[in-house]
C-alpha cells in the first residue's frame, strides 16, 4: 500500500462536489482509520474505519486530542512532538510508516501501522495533518506464528537424522554403516557391518522380507543404476520401524567391481503422522457430511457459481447440473421467485438492509416445496464492488411445521384451560401457597365466587380455612420434594364465606435442570357430594339408632330376666327386714348386712339399665383410637345375658397386644351385638349342648385387625350368599333385613370390610377387618 505524501495546495475551484463525494465515499469504504487533526492535535475528522478500530463514534471523539488514541505512557509526549515538528521540521512519522501501540476506547492496546501526511492550509495558516492508521494485530500474530514455525522447522531438521551405508556389491566385502544408521537400526556402532542380504534376513519384517529379497536378487544382476525401497524392520529391542532406503550401484574405478552406496531414513514418525492425519481427515469429512447446512453462491445475475453436497441433496440435482442455473428460476416456486429476485436486486443496489437474514420456500427437482432459512453475505472483487452473494441455508421445513403444531397445541391447551368444566389454576413453585395465582379459569372463578381479576390478586392461603393450612402446606411440599402429582381433599372459602369442598390434583412443571418451576392445580367441586355424604351419614346414624332400639326390643325378655333377679332379691331382703322389725328382736349388725345385700342388688339392676341407656341413646360420631378387646368387654354383659337366656356357650379368644383401631366405639359395638344376636338366634333350632358362640380377635396383618364372630348353627345356604348383605333381605320371620346391610355400611365407613365364611364343619363366621390406627405423635 502506498502511504500518503504531504498534500499540495489546491485551489478551491479544483475541489468540486464530485471530488468531495468521491473522497467521502473513499473515507467510508476504506477499512483503515483515517483521522484529520489540526496543528494543535485536535481531531477534526474520524472516518467509519476509525470508529470500528478504536471503538469511538465520530461524535464523541471529534474535538478531542489525538493523544487519547495512544497508550498512557505516550500521551504526554505527543503535544511536545507536534510543537517540535512545527519548530524544527523534524518529522518521524512522515518519512515512512511506523509501527506503534494504539489504544482503544475500552483501554485495550493493539499494534498499529501509522502514516502521517501534512495538509497545508489554503490561506497560509497553520497546517493540518492526516493520519492513516492500520490495525496490524493479525499481521503481527501471523509473523509470530511464522517465526515459531520456522524455529520448529529448524529444530525438526536437526532431529531428522539420515543414516548412510556403503559396501561391495553384490558380495559381502568391505562395508560401512554410519552412527545414525546404527541408531536407526538399534545396533551397537562397534558391531561390524553385514552384507545387504544378511541385513534383510536379520532385520526385515517377516511380512516384508520376501518382497525386499526379491528386489535385491533382481538388482544383484545390475552393475549400475539405483533404486528405492520402503519396508519395516524389527530392531533388537522388538520395536518396529518404517525405513526408506535410497541406493545407487556404481563401479569402483580402482577394482572394477560393484559398489553400493545409499541412505536410510527412519519414516516411522512420518508414517504415524500420516496415519493420524488420515484419521483426522476422515473424521473431518464425516463431520462435514453430517452438517445440515447448504452453501450456494450466485453471481449478480443470480446464476449459481458454487454449490455443496448438502444443497445438491436437498434440491435433487447433481452438482454439474446446478452450476450455471438461474437460482430464482430453477430453485424457487413461480409465485415467490419474482419477489425474491426484486429483493436480491434491491440488496445489490444497497437499498435493502434486511437481506442478511431471510426465510422462504424453495422448489426441489421432484416438485416438492421446502422452507429454508438463509444467511447471506455479499461477495466483492478486489475493488470492493459486489459481484455476488454467498448464502448458507438451513432446511427448517420440519421445524416450522413443529412450531405450527406447537402453536396449535398451545392454543388448544389455552382453550381447554379456559373452558374446562373443572377449576384450574397455575402458581409459581417458588412461592408455594403464599404466591398469587398466575392464571385461573372461569370454572374456578364461578366455584369460589370471584372475578378473574379478584382471584388473581389472591393466594392459596387467602382462600383456605386457617385450620386446613397445615395439611395444604404438607401436600405442596410433598409435591415439590419429588412427587409427580399429589391428590387430596381440600376446603376453600367462598367469597360469601361459605365452605367449598373440592378434590385437588397438583402437578409440577420443572425447568431443564429439573427444578420446580410451575404448579398446575386442578380443582373438582365436590361440595354437593360431600353434603350428600354428610346427610347420608346422618341418616345412617339415625337408622343405626333405630336398629339399636330394635335390638333392645328383641332382647326385652332377656333384659327383663336380668332385671327380675336383682329386683326379686331386693323384695325378699326387704320382707325379711320387715319380719325382723315386727318380731322386735332386730340385731343392728344383722340388719346392716341385709341392707348391704339390698344395695348390691340395686346396683346390679342399675348397671344393666346404665349399659342399656349408653347403647341406645343418640350420640355424635366420635372416632378414637380404641383397643378391640376393651370394646368387646364393654358389651360383654349384654352378650352374656343373651347367651344365658338361649342356653348358648360363650367363648372369648382375644389376642393380647393388638394394635389399636380408630373407630366409633358405639357403632362397632352395635355391629358386634347384631352379629352375636344373629348367631344366638341361628342356633335356636340346635341341641342346647352344641350351641357355642366364639368371639375372636387377631392381627390379620401389620396394618389390619380382625374381629370374628363364629357360631355352630346351620349356616347360610349357598343360594342365599349373594343376597346376604342386601337391604331388606332376611331369613327371620319377623326381621326387617337391615341389620347386616347397616353393619357392612358402618364397617366400610371406617375403611374396613365385613365378609361371611362358612365354618370348618358347620355354622357361620362373620369377619370384620379394620385398619390399624396411625401412630400418635
Amino acid at each position: 500500500m502506498k502511504h500518503p505524501e504531504p498534500a499540495r495546495k489546491s485551489s478551491p475551484a479544483a475541489v468540486g462536489p464530485a471530488a468531495e463525494s468521491r473522497l467521502s465515499a473513499l473515507l467510508s469504504a476504506t477499512p483503515d482509520a483515517v483521522v484529520l487533526i489540526d496543528g494543535d492535535g485536535i481531531i477534526e475528522s474520524f472516518n467509519p474505519g476509525a470508529e470500528r478500530i478504536f471503538g469511538y463514534s465520530a461524535a464523541e471523539i471529534v474535538g478531542r486530542n489525538i493523544a487519547l488514541l495512544m497508550p498512557t505512557p505516550f500521551r504526554a509526549n505527543h503535544d511536545d512532538y507536534i510543537r517540535r515538528y512545527q519548530r524544527t521540521g523534524e518529522a518521524r512519522f512522515m518519512l515512512a510508516p511506523r509501527e506503534v501501540e494504539a489504544c482503544r476506547k475500552n483501554g485495550t492496546t493493539f499494534p498499529a501501522e501509522v502514516s502521517v501526511g501534512q495538509v497545508d492550509a489554503a490561506d497560509g495558516g497553520a497546517p493540518s495533518f492526516i493520519g492513516i492508521i492500520r490495525d496490524i494485530s493479525e499481521r503481527v500474530a501471523a509473523e509470530a506464528r511464522l517465526h515459531r514455525v520456522e524455529t520448529n522447522l529448524l529444530t525438526a531438521q536437526a532431529l531428522a537424522h539420515v543414516g548412510s551405508f556403503e559396501g561391495d556389491w553384490p558380495t559381502a566385502g568391505v562395508n560401512f554403516w554410519s552412527d545414525e544408521f546404527c541408531r536407526i537400526v538399534g545396533v551397537d556402532p562397534a558391531e561390524p557391518p553385514m552384507s545387504q542380504g544378511e541385513f534383510v534376513r536379520r532385520f526385515a519384517h517377516p511380512d516384508d522380507r520376501a518382497r525386499v529379497e526379491a528386489r535385491l536378487a533382481e538388482d544383484a544382476r545390475k552393475t549400475s543404476g539405483g533404486g528405492e525401497l520402503e519396508y519395516r524392520i524389527i530392531r533388537p529391542d522388538g520395536t518396529v520401524r518404517h525405513i526408506q532406503t535410497i541406493y545407487q550401484i556404481v563401479t569402483d574405478p580402482a577394482t572394477g567391481g560393484g559398489r553400493i552406496q545409499g541412505t536410510i531414513l527412519d519414516q516411522t514418525f512420518r508414517r504415524q503422522a500420516e496415519e493420524a492425519l488420515r484419521r483426522e481427515r476422515d473424521r473431518a469429512q464425516r463431520y462435514l457430511d453430517l452438517v445440515n447446512v447448504m452453501i450456494i453462491a450466485v453471481d449478480r445475475s443470480g446464476r449459481i457459481t458454487l454449490v455443496n453436497r448438502k444443497a445438491c441433496e436437498l434440491f435433487g440435482y447433481p452438482e454439474h447440473e446446478m452450476l450455471g442455473k438461474d437460482f430464482f428460476a430453477a430453485c424457487q416456486p413461480p409465485g415467490f421467485a419474482g419477489r425474491s429476485r426484486i429483493l436480491f436486486e434491491e440488496a445489490l443496489a444497497g437499498r435493502e438492509a434486511g437481506f442478511s437474514l431471510l426465510e422462504g420456500p424453495v422448489l426441489t427437482h421432484d416438485g416438492h416445496t421446502r422452507r429454508v432459512f438463509w444467511r447471506n453475505q455479499f461477495l466483492r472483487d478486489e475493488t470492493g464492488r459486489i459481484n455476488g452473494v454467498l448464502s448458507a441455508g438451513e432446511d427448517v421445513t420440519e421445524q416450522r411445521e413443529t412450531e405450527s403444531q406447537l402453536r396449535q397445541a398451545e392454543e388448544e391447551l389455552r382453550l381447554i384451560f379456559r373452558r374446562a368444566p373443572v377449576g384450574m389454576a397455575t402458581l409459581s413453585a417458588a412461592h408455594e401457597v403464599d404466591g398469587h395465582y398466575l392464571s385461573v379459569n372461569q370454572a374456578l372463578c364461578s366455584m369460589l365466587g370471584y372475578t378473574e381479576g379478584d382471584l388473581l390478586a389472591r393466594s392459596v392461603r387467602d382462600v383456605t380455612p386457617p385450620e386446613d393450612m397445615a395439611e395444604t402446606l404438607r401436600q405442596f411440599r410433598l409435591l415439590l420434594s419429588g412427587s409427580e402429582t399429589v391428590k387430596y381433599e381440600k376446603r376453600f372459602i367462598h367469597k360469601d364465606g361459605s365452605i367449598v369442598h373440592a378434590m385437588v390434583h397438583l402437578s409440577v412443571i420443572a425447568d431443564h435442570e429439573g427444578r420446580p418451576l410451575l404448579i398446575i392445580s386442578q380443582i373438582l367441586d365436590r361440595t354437593d357430594v360431600v353434603l350428600a355424604e354428610m346427610e347420608a351419614r346422618k341418616q345412617r346414624e339415625r337408622l343405626a339408632h333405630v336398629a339399636r332400639l330394635g335390638t333392645m326390643g328383641e332382647m326385652a325378655a332377656g333384659i327383663a330376666h336380668e332385671l327380675n333377679q336383682p329386683l326379686a332379691a331386693i323384695a325378699n331382703y326387704t320382707q325379711a327386714c320387715q319380719r325382723l322389725l315386727a318380731a322386735g328382736d332386730m340385731d343392728p349388725e344383722e340388719l346392716g348386712q341385709v341392707l348391704s345385700r339390698v344395695t348390691g342388688q340395686a346396683r346390679r339392676a342399675g348397671d344393666v339399665i346404665q349399659r342399656l341407656r349408653a347403647f341406645v341413646r343418640r350420640h355424635t360420631p366420635d372416632r378414637r383410637n380404641r383397643n378391640a378387646a376393651e370394646l368387646i368387654h364393654e358389651i360383654l354383659p349384654l352378650v352374656e345375658m343373651d347367651c344365658r337366656s338361649h342356653e348358648v356357650d360363650l367363648q372369648l379368644e382375644l389376642q393380647e397386644d393388638l394394635p389399636r383401631i380408630q373407630v366409633d366405639g358405639i357403632q362397632l359395638q352395635q355391629v358386634l351385638l347384631n352379629l352375636t344376636r344373629n348367631a344366638v338366634e341361628a342356633m335356636n333350632a340346635c341341641d342346647p349342648e352344641t350351641r357355642r358362640l366364639v368371639v375372636r380377635t387377631r392381627a390379620a396383618s401389620e396394618d389390619e385387625v380382625e374381629i370374628s364372630v363364629a357360631d355352630t348353627g346351620p349356616g347360610v345356604p349357598d343360594t342365599l350368599l349373594e343376597q346376604l348383605f342386601e337391604p331388606f333381605f332376611t331369613t327371620k320371620p319377623e326381621g326387617m333385613g337391615l341389620g347386616l346391610s347397616l353393619s357392612r355400611s358402618i364397617i366400610e365407613a371406617h375403611g374396613g370390610t365385613l365378609r361371611y365364611d362358612s365354618g370348618p364343619e358347620k355354622g357361620s363366621i362373620f369377619r370384620i377387618g379394620l385398619p390399624t390406627a396411625p401412630e400418635e405423635e
